[in-house]
Parts: structure tokens; sequence; C-alpha cells
């Protein structure tokens, strides 16, 4: 239930940082920041899980502390270009373009801003140190437990909203993956009932009945 948390928590702070970031810095006027409706950023709540695992590490260094940060910003950077990705190739959506950057990749990922991540991946790193004794104190509430069902319930709702939005604004040509099964079944299931009917039609009656009672009693 901690990580759930964990992940609700830091990724309502995301959303919020990336929100007066495009307000007063990128887009100056008042924008969503992300794919869904609600106030959330995923890849900053899969990003703190990362950084609280790192927290379980054993650092007995500033070196491996210094380690685990440069992962971690390795980590957001990775789950930057991963999100950005998928975004624009499954729903043709590039929430952030990084184009007119030196040293970009796809225009989803760069050095300025993987540095930015980098910093952003420490500061949670002794974040979530400083306060992981209150998270484990407050998630095994059953206030904030049942606080999580509910977000959780939310989210997904949320998710299934955006992927049918998408399904109605970009009707793709090529089939999704569950269409896609979903005709392999049905082109199955035709074939099959054709191909009984046919072999039913071919029978006795003798073999009929046999058949019918085989069915119904067995």
């Amino acid at each position: 239930m901690i990580y759930l948390g964990i992940f609700f928590i830091f990724s309502f702070i995301g959303w919020i940082i990336e929100l007066f970031y495009r307000r007063f810095i990128s887009y100056k006027h008042w924008i969503n920041p992300g794919f869904l409706k609600g106030p959330i950023l995923p890849i900053y709540g899969i990003g703190a899980i990362f950084s609280f695992f790192m927290t379980t590490l054993d650092s007995f260094s500033i070196f491996t502390s210094l380690l685990h940060i440069f992962i971690l910003g390795v980590l957001f950077s990775f789950l930057e270009f991963l999100s950005g990705y998928l975004l624009l190739k499954i729903f043709h959506i590039r929430l952030w373009d990084y184009r007119n950057v030196k040293g970009n990749i796809l225009g989803l990922i760069c050095p300025k801003y993987s540095l930015i991540w980098l910093f952003i991946g420490g500061l949670s790193y002794y974040l979530i140190m400083m306060i992981k004794p209150f998270l484990f104190i407050i998630f095994n509430h059953d206030f904030f437990i049942n606080l999580m069902i509910l977000c959780s319930l939310f989210f997904l709702l949320d998710l299934l909203s955006a992927l049918h939005f998408k399904k109605r604004l970009f009707p793709s040509k090529k089939a999704s993956f569950f269409s896609y099964i979903y005709k392999i079944g049905k082109n199955i299931t035709f074939k099959t009932k054709h191909n009984f009917k046919e072999k039913y039609q071919n029978l006795d009656c003798q073999h009929k009945f046999n058949l019918f009672f085989h069915v119904v009693f067995t």
C-alpha cells in the first residue's frame, strides 16, 4: 500500500510542478500538463517508487548515494522517453517537444532536461529518505488505505476514459490490439459454426439423434 501512496502523492506533486512550469515558463498560459483529465502525472509517481526503492538499499558512503541518484536520473530520463514514445506512436500526441534543443533524441529527451531529471531524482531521493518513517505510519492507517483504493478507482476510470476518447478522436486505420484479437475470435467462431453446420447437415438421421443425445444428456 505504501508504494501506491507514494505513486499518487508524487504524481500529484509532479502535476502541480508541470502545471506552473507551463503557465509561467513554457506556454505562458494554463494548460493541463498530462494526458489524463485528473491532476496526476504517472511518470513522477513511478519515478518516486524507484526513489523509495533506492532508499531501502545500503548507502554507507556519499559515493553510494551519488550513484543511486545518478541511476535515478537515468531512470527518469528513460521513463520520459518511453512515455513520450508510447504517447506519440499509439495516441499521436506529443506533450513535450525537444526537437529544437541540442542533443535531443526524437524530440523526447535531451541532455538539458536529463540534467533536470537528475536534480529531481536527487531531490526525491533525499525527500523520501527524510519522510519515509512517516509514510509507514500514515499509509498503515485505515483512512489512507481506503483513500488509496478510491484514488486507484478514479485513476482507472480516468485512464479508460482517456483511451476511449483517443479511439474516437484518432480512428486509426490499423486495428487496435484488442479489436484485432476480437476479430480473430469472431472469425474462428464463425468458421467453427459454419463447419459444424455443414458436417451436421451431411449426417444421417441416426447420427444426428446420437449427437443430440450426447450434447443434451452428457
